[in-house]
């Protein structure tokens, strides 16, 4: 129980400061840390920026935070005021990148990375379906559902008016279309109300 004992091995080798200029020389018991050094760090960032002011360490340099001009993350315009370090930066415009479905264009602000990260496309269909209305179901493949939209329909006489599916309304145009009539020709039988 308690700490360990030492460790009997001993350091042969000299141990040097990240940049090399302080030394410990041999032998060190095993464990000894490198010697500080109070100079300043002469390691050279891969972008080229200056390293600024701290001392020699070991491991990497602080992330650089020079403010330079990069491309935005969607690739869209050049953004000022990004640091050095960050692979870009929104410029706050939408993405409008092309999504898989091919129908639609990614809604997001400016990102980096796959348009559908947040799963398949989930805006409304759009498609323009036989009726003429546009298909509300969320984005799908293969032929949209039967329109579900309500129509008004005004009565023979002009009195009363009815909302009724687009599905009832398209059985109605047939046979009138058939005969060389209009959408405006499509009328519902009167009510009661209508006499009078």
């Amino acid at each position: 129980k308690g700490a360990c004992p030492m460790c009997p091995n001993i350091i042969t080798e000299e141990l040097h400061c990240a940049c090399g200029v302080a030394v410990i020389q041999p032998p060190q018991p095993c464990g000894t840390e490198p010697p500080l050094c109070n100079l300043p760090c002469r390691k050279e960032r891969p972008c080229g920026h200056p390293i600024g002011n701290h001392t020699c360490h070991p491991g990497e340099c602080p992330k650089c935070a020079v403010y330079v001009e990069k491309m935005c993350l969607g690739g869209h315009v050049m953004v000022a005021n990004v640091p050095c370090h960050l692979a870009g930066k929104s410029c706050g415009q939408p993405c409008n990148q092309p999504l898989p479905c091919q129908r639609h264009a990614c809604l997001r602000t400016c990102h980096a990375g796959d348009c559908t990260s947040n799963g398949p496309c989930e805006q409304p269909c759009g498609k323009i379906m036989p009726c003429g209305h546009s298909c509300p179901v969320k984005c799908h493949k293969g032929q949209c559902q039967k329109c579900k939209q309500l129509v008004e329909v005004a009565c023979k006489c002009g009195h009363s008016r009815e909302m009724i599916p687009c599905q009832k309304f398209e059985k109605l145009l047939e046979p009138i279309m058939q005969k060389g009539g209009s959408v405006d020709d499509v009328k519902i039988e009167c009510k009661k109300s209508c006499e009078g």
